[in-house]
């Protein structure tokens, strides 16, 4: 009993797991917990199409964080790591993705994304494991082969190593984590002969995309906001509100007087930076870039730190919560963290590991820091000025309605796509 597939991203399998490694913190040292990966494995080629670390625990927003390095093509990977001796050319949009029965996977954005991408969400049925082993195989070999011997390896069978603590053992920081796991994936998993391919994943990827050529949107921003969360909202005289902020523009006020009879529209948000939001223009058929009103507030902030604040000014505040009581609890969370991060090694690891959730210690920021102007171009170039970009962005891309298929343009075999995406993901023309 097995799957047979006959072309590259015809079926990709999608995961997560919890590594089974300590890990410490890049500045203090402090001992962080243990990890989750998410990662997506194509079965024809048996190549990795893409991975995400952190320390959220399985979620539509890892999911959807792995998608976007599964579908982009990772021209800036050598750059930010100089240890990794070869390319990881593993990239585009698949046909059908390969998921278990977790509610993550249930998420409406995902199934959202999935349409406009063009990509078929199937679902592994309960007790049969073989339907998608291939990723199955691939966290087991991560657990027995990356991650064994490590100092800060959790063991499950103790024995004569009853002494052994993981906890104080753990010497290897989050950063370099990241830069392992790459090593691992695009030097030697990648450069592995597999019998069940009768190849290594890398030249079975190159030689099967002559034949089979990866499909791929022509904008990296496009792919970022389809991967986006999806909500409804109504566009009144002061904006648009979600999660207590305010996000308006002049664009914005002017869409709401072209309709005015019908003001809801659909938005959606970057889970990882809520200092802008996109908004569905139901005339134009196409997303522009909306600012909060407080960017001293929501500048760098991710949803969850947004929600953790909020929740704790909720608990403070005596009447309804206002900006000021936002920024307070804002403080006196930063203050705990800062406490937390300074304290005995013998916390425990539950409260490290949200901490470092708060933090947003994750692959993303890891490849941010690394990778200098490259990756962070991508969130500048969100980050400037709303009016430049709704320009910029109307340049760059065919954006449709998100209800509509397929979700934009896609090159085609001949296009040469490297340029567009070699600084960090996105067209700067």
């Amino acid at each position: 009993m097995g799957v047979s597939t006959t072309r590259p991203l015809e079926r990709v399998e999608i995961d997560h797991t919890q590594l089974d490694l300590f890990v410490i913190d890049d500045q203090t040292g402090f001992p962080l917990g243990k990890p989750y990966i998410t990662a997506a494995i194509d079965h024809h080629t048996g190549s990795v199409t893409g991975f995400y670390i952190s320390f959220t625990p399985p979620s539509a927003f890892s999911v959807m964080e792995c998608l976007k390095v599964a579908i982009l093509p990772k021209v800036e990977i050598n750059k930010i790591f100089p240890s990794v001796k070869n390319t990881w050319d593993v990239f585009g949009v698949f046909e059908t993705l390969i998921v278990d029965n977790g509610k993550e996977f249930y998420s409406i954005a995902l199934e959202e994304a999935c349409i406009q991408l063009g990509i078929n969400i199937q679902y592994a049925p309960p007790l049969q494991p073989w339907f998608k082993a291939s990723i199955e195989r691939y966290f087991s070999i991560i657990n027995q082969k990356l991650l064994n011997g490590m100092e800060g390896k959790s063991l499950k069978n103790l024995g004569k190593f009853a002494d052994y603590n993981p906890i104080k053992n753990a010497v290897i920081d989050f950063s370099s984590l990241v830069e392992i796991m790459h090593i691992w994936v695009i030097d030697i998993f990648h450069q592995t002969f597999k019998e069940r391919i009768g190849d290594t994943p890398a030249e079975k990827w190159r030689k099967s995309v002559l034949i089979y050529p990866p499909l791929l949107p022509k904008s990296a921003l496009d792919v970022n906001i389809t991967l986006g969360l999806h909500d409804k909202r109504k566009i009144v005289r002061t904006g648009i509100s979600y999660e207590g902020l305010i996000y308006n523009s002049s664009e914005l006020a002017l869409l709401r007087q072209k309709i005015l009879d019908n003001p809801n529209v659909t938005i959606k948000i970057d889970p990882s930076n809520i200092s802008h939001i996109f908004v569905l223009d139901p005339i134009k058929e196409e997303y522009f870039s909306v600012p909060a009103i407080n960017q001293k507030y929501a500048t760098g902030k991710t949803l969850f730190q947004h929600q953790v604040i909020r929740r704790n000014a909720r608990e403070y505040a005596k009447s309804s919560v206002n900006m000021n009581n936002l920024m307070e609890a804002a403080d006196r969370i930063e203050e705990v963290v800062e406490k937390s991060k300074h304290t005995s090694k013998n916390r425990k690891t539950q409260l490290s590991q949200k901490v470092a959730r708060y933090e947003d210690i994750s692959q993303n920021s890891v490849l941010s820091s690394k990778s200098n102007e490259q990756l962070n171009s991508i969130y500048k170039e969100m980050n400037r000025s709303p009016e430049n970009l709704v320009t910029e962005v109307e340049k760059k891309i065919d954006p449709v309605s998100s209800d509509k298929i397929p979700l934009t343009s896609f090159y085609d075999e001949a296009d040469d796509w490297s340029s567009d995406y070699s600084l960090g993901g996105i067209n700067n023309e």
